[in-house]
């Protein structure tokens, strides 16, 4: 799959909408970051464009982490001040400690398995009281989907395990809405490190 991005990124830049109607979500993300908080984990985040970009605009600090270094090349590039990585989110570097961490349609491209074990790793890259912010599936299951002709594989915990493995990890359920209408269809979780 980060093959497939990576062959594709013109496609994949062409394709994302700019619209930002992920606003609503992005303001409530920054909301529950800790007062002052601006230091930002994206997890899959392709070229920067649209929601980093927001997220800089509104004078956070990125670390990007994305498996295609193509897109990789296009947000430093947009973004030089802000640090990109090539990297898989399964096997992350050294990294320290995020105000706030975003997964958004990126985690629900590996295993069920591995979706539990990045979770219970995310209580290790979050401050105190840090958002966590990460899409999923309505339900659980495994679906495939095609982007630039290619099988794109998705998978989802149910929301119940969701829930728990985000308790086990150390955050709170601040919100989650299932197929969003205001948010393109995507289902959407907001949480808070407790501790």
């Amino acid at each position: 799959m980060i093959d497939l991005y990576d062959r594709n990124v013109d496609a994949f830049a062409a394709a994302r909408s700019t619209s930002l109607f992920e606003s609503g979500w992005l303001s409530a993300f920054r909301r529950t970051m800790p007062a002052g908080g601006a230091s930002v984990l994206d997890l899959g985040c392709g070229t920067g464009r649209p929601l980093a970009a927001h997220l800089i605009d509104a004078g956070c600090r990125l670390t990007g982490i994305d498996g295609a270094p193509g897109m990789i090349d296009r947000a430093r590039t947009a973004f030089p001040d802000h640090d990109w990585r090539v990297a898989d989110m399964r096997a992350l570097p050294p990294l320290g400690r995020f105000d706030g961490l975003i997964a958004w349609h990126s985690l629900f491209h590996l295993t069920p398995e591995d979706q539990r074990s990045i979770i219970a790793a995310m209580s290790g890259l979050a401050s105190p009281g840090a958002a966590l912010m990460f899409t999923s599936g309505p339900a659980f299951g495994v679906s495939l989907g095609t982007f630039a002709g290619s099988p794109l594989y998705h998978a989802s915990l149910a929301p119940a395990a969701y829930r728990g493995a985000l308790r086990d990890a150390g955050f709170e359920v601040r919100r989650h809405v299932a197929c969003d209408p205001t948010c393109g269809g995507a289902t959407v979780w907001l949480a808070r490190r407790t501790c």
